[in-house]
This record gives structure tokens, C-alpha cells and sequence, in this order.
């Protein structure tokens, strides 16, 4: 099924060359690496959202892509980790296994897939395939991906595996001050214990930031530029 692009509006043929690449994606990893049980859903699931939007991203516009996302999350998962069925990435249980496939396993599972990626792909050119050649043939978890990811990057990602294991959408408190040449901002989050978010700057030069690990940290930046501001957290982390 695919909508001619010369006669059906834009939306129609990204959608349908989405259901395509959603059908067809999934055989990829699946093919290599699966997953050891049901709980562990997100980690096939999330990845594959996550190839789907990157190609989506490749082919089209990547803002206009990331705009779409953020909408979808705040629509429908947002909502969902603040109502009564919430429940993290990686379920602990379950009465069906229907209830598996929701918003917050395959969505906010996507954006948490890529946030290990580009905060390892700093440090690792293609950080997504040392799961596939670590685990090539097995069943695993998604502590092996997160793993995988640490292992290659030399990032220590312990922490990042809270968002995968406690549901709920973290709400970021940033204030920022500029003094004799630097940008000090003062970041607090609304999860105890707080998830790992990786916090950059906006502005002409990149500036040089950390990873908030703890409830509150003040995080300076070195530039000259004060004609700049924080941008919290892009676009390492998912969009909170």
C-alpha cells in the first residue's frame, strides 16, 4: 500500500511510506538479535520506531520529523504516564500481553533507544551496531543494549537504565546565569531519584556541558557569546 505522491496530499504519503518502513524494518535486527522475553518488548519495539523516524528524518525534514514526534508524545504518551495507566518502558508484569503494546512501550521506548545512541555516538561512530556484534544470534534484555552502548562509548550509563524501569514524565527546572564569561546553569528535575538527561547549549559555538546526575547540579558552560541560552535537553534526550 503506497499513495501516489503527485495526487495524495503530504501527509497521506508519509504515512503510508511510514507503515512500509515500520513492516519492513523490524525483520532487520529481529533477524539477529531478539528479545529474551516479553518484558523486554520495548527493546525490539523502540528500536524500531526509533530506525523508522530516522529514516523518516534522512528522507524528509529532520525538524519537521522531530516536530511530529514531540506532537505524537505529548498527544498520546504524555497523557498516558500521567493517567492511571501508566507504567514504565519495561513493564515489571502484566494481566495480557495486549497490554504491552501502548504509546509509552513503543514511543517513549523509541526515544529512550535514542538517547543511549547519540549520547554513545559522541564517542563511538556507530554505536547501535556494537549490540548486533556483541549479541549477534541471542536473546537479550535491555540492560544488554543499554550495556552495549556503555561499553562502546565509555559512558557510564547505569543511571540511564531508570528510564526504562520507573514511569512518569521527568519536568526539568533550568535558570541561567551569565558572569565573567561563563553560563552557569542551575538544572533540577522532578524525579527522585532523577534519570539520566543530557543537557547542551544553543548558541553560535558549541558550548562544553555534563550530564545532570544528580537532583540538582549547576552545569558551566565556557563562552564569550552572551547572546546564547540554554536548550535543554536536544538533542541528546528525549523531548521532556
Amino acid at each position: 500500500m503506497l499513495a501516489r505522491s503527485d495526487v495524495a496530499p503530504t501527509p497521506t504519503t508519509s504515512t503510508s511510506t511510514a507503515w512500509w518502513r515500520t513492516s519492513t524494518s523490524t525483520t532487520g535486527p529481529a533477524n539477529r538479535v531478539t528479545c529474551r522475553d516479553w518484558f523486554q518488548l520495548s527493546l525490539e519495539e523502540g528500536l524500531t520506531v526509533f530506525r523508522d523516524q530516522e529514516y523518516g528524518a534522512d528522507t524528509y525534514s529532520r525538524a519537521v520529523t522531530r516536530i511530529q514526534e514531540v506532537r505524537a508524545l505529548r498527544a498520546g504518551q504524555f497523557p498516558e504516564d500521567a493517567g492511571p495507566m501508566k507504567h514504565p518502558v519495561r513493564p515489571q508484569s502484566y494481566m495480557e500481553i495486549r497490554n504491552f503494546y501502548t504509546m509509552t512501550v513503543y514511543e517513549k521506548g523509541a526515544k529512550s533507544c535514542a538517547c543511549s545512541i547519540r549520547c554513545s555516538a559522541r564517542r563511538h561512530s556507530r554505536p547501535g551496531c556494537a549490540c548486533i556484534q556483541r549479541h549477534d544470534g541471542q536473546a537479550v534484555t535491555c540492560d544488554d543494549f543499554v550495556r552495549a552502548m556503555q561499553d562502546a562509548s565509555g559512558i557510564d550509563l547505569s543511571q540511564f537504565k531508570l528510564w526504562y524501569d520507573v514511569a512518569g514524565t521527568p519536568v526539568l527546572d533550568c535558570k541561567g546565569s551569565y558572569e565573567n564569561g561563563s553560563f552557569t546553569l542551575a538544572v533540577k528535575q522532578s524525579m527522585n531519584p532523577p534519570f539520566h538527561i543530557s543537557v547542551c547549549r544553543q548558541g553560535r559555538r558549541r558550548g562544553t556541558g555534563a550530564v545532570d546526575q544528580a537532583a540538582g547540579r549547576r552545569i558551566c558552560f565556557q563562552e564569550p557569546e552572551k547572546q546564547t541560552g540554554p536548550f535543554p535537553p536536544a538533542p541528546f534526550s528525549p523531548p521532556r
